[in-house]
Parts: C-alpha cells; structure tokens; sequence
C-alpha cells in the first residue's frame, strides 16, 4: 500500500516532474516580468563574481545559486516559448 501512495505524493521540492527543488516558487518567478528576472539575474551574477558575501553565508552560497539557477532557467524557458522575431536586411530590398 505504501507504494501506491508513494506515486502520488509529491516531490519535496513540490515539483511532479522530477526536477530538482530551486530556491523559490516556480509560480513566482512566473508571474514576474521578464526585465525584473533579467536584472534580478544581474545583480545576483555579480555578487557570486565577487565571493565575498556567499563565503559568509551559512551554506556558502549554495541556495542563493538554487535561486540564480531557477531565474535563468525561467529566462530561458521565456526565450524558449518566445516567437522567433523576423528580420528583414535592408540589402534585400531594391529600389526602382
């Protein structure tokens, strides 16, 4: 009986997919704008560039990258989804 149940619970990162729990709530990251995410990202990059503050956490820095890694999965997935922009040359247009 255990077993059965064992399939329909939940991940503990909440997730059903498998995937691996981030720091935050996918739903969250969701329904930010895509600018906020871009420069959240950003900031976050260049304080890891630095070292200085992760070294100090507790877990050294290990779930501010969970969060860094779930914000740029979720920029990717945007790009993903995004339609493909068409460019149009000026060198393929002729003049009479």
């Amino acid at each position: 009986m255990a077993a059965a149940s064992a399939s329909t619970e939940k991940k503990p990162s909440g997730r059903d997919d498998g995937a691996e729990g981030g720091a935050v709530d996918d739903i969250y990251l969701r329904e930010q704008p895509s600018y906020v995410l871009l420069e959240r990202s950003r900031r976050m990059q260049k304080v890891l560039d630095m070292g200085i503050i992760t070294a100090r956490l507790p877990d050294g820095g290990a779930k501010y990258r969970l969060l860094l890694d779930d914000i740029l999965r979720e920029i990717d997935r945007r790009n993903a989804e995004a339609p493909a922009v068409v460019t149009i040359s000026s060198s393929s247009f002729s003049l009479l």
